[in-house]
């Protein structure tokens, strides 16, 4: 259960946030036990899901006329069943850089090291290079 804060409480509520934070996705991240490490192909393919995640993204907020508001809908979920996919592949890449990490010999706790093993996965995407959406008909992007 989450505990209550306020702005009040200085320095001490950002640690309380990224406690429960670290808590949250702890108990959201699958089972899985026997694997450790991300190997390489994994890795390339939560790329290939990120990228399409967001070209998907950007394609359904680039229709702003009302009067397609069918070809939205279809692009609202198209964005929205990318997003559902690259959650669950980000969640299973957690699980197993954290089971990467507790086989090694460290002192941190589950809650510290479930925040570095979303670090390093989150790591993986900074090479990431979209082109930027053309500007179609004058519009801005």
């Amino acid at each position: 259960m989450c505990e209550p804060w306020s702005f009040e409480d200085g320095p001490i509520v950002a640690e309380r946030i990224k406690r429960e934070y670290a808590a949250a996705l702890l108990s959201a991240l699958p089972d899985v036990a026997s694997a450790a490490g991300c190997p390489e192909p994994v890795v390339e393919g939560y790329k290939s899901i990120a990228t399409v995640m967001l070209r998907s993204a950007r394609r359904c907020q680039a229709v702003a006329d009302p009067r397609l508001i069918t070809s939205r809908t279809h692009l609202a979920r198209e964005a929205g069943a990318a997003r559902s996919l690259f959650d669950a592949v980000r969640l299973h890449l957690i699980a197993r850089q954290l089971n990467a990490l507790s086989l090694q010999d460290n002192w941190l706790p589950d809650l510290e090291l479930v925040l570095i093993a979303e670090q390093q996965v989150e790591a993986f995407l900074e090479d990431i290079e979209l082109p930027l959406p053309s500007n179609e008909g004058g519009r801005p992007p």
